[in-house]
């Protein structure tokens, strides 16, 4: 991995590893370089069991398929993707989730993007979802 890269990981963990906010560092084909304890609990299980492995393992692939495309616009492009806001429902409880998500591009020593550091906050408990209007 390259070293650049690695610094900013160790720094990233030490800052949000107890943050309630899931973070996720992933490249472009969707394999989990990184993530915090609330990232891997997203997923059911710990950061040293998801480290390595890839989205697809974690979650449904209706939505790794939808995720890695805006991945790999991110990376692509260089630049920033936010406050994507998603509706999940969980494919064993059926309970749907709202996430606001944010995508920042990670640079490498040649200043090349390198990965992209995934940012996802659940609002399911903050909407008041009696208020919200949907189509019909």
């Amino acid at each position: 991995m390259d070293e650049s890269l690695r610094e900013q990981l160790d720094l990233l963990k030490a800052l949000l590893d107890e943050c309630p906010t899931c973070v996720w560092v992933k490249d472009e084909g969707g394999n989990i370089l990184w993530c915090n304890q609330s990232g891997a609990r997203a997923g059911g299980t710990t950061p040293s069991q998801m480290e390595g492995t890839n989205q697809d393992d974690w979650w449904p692939s209706a939505w790794t398929r939808k995720w890695t495309l805006d991945d790999r616009e991110v990376l692509r492009a260089g630049r920033a993707k936010r406050n994507i806001i998603e509706t999940l429902r969980h494919p064993k409880t059926g309970q749907v989730r709202w996430v606001r998500t944010d995508k920042i591009p990670m640079l490498g020593d040649d200043g090349t993007v390198v990965a992209v550091a995934v940012y996802s906050v659940d609002l399911t408990d903050h909407i008041d979802l009696d208020q919200m209007e949907f189509p019909a």
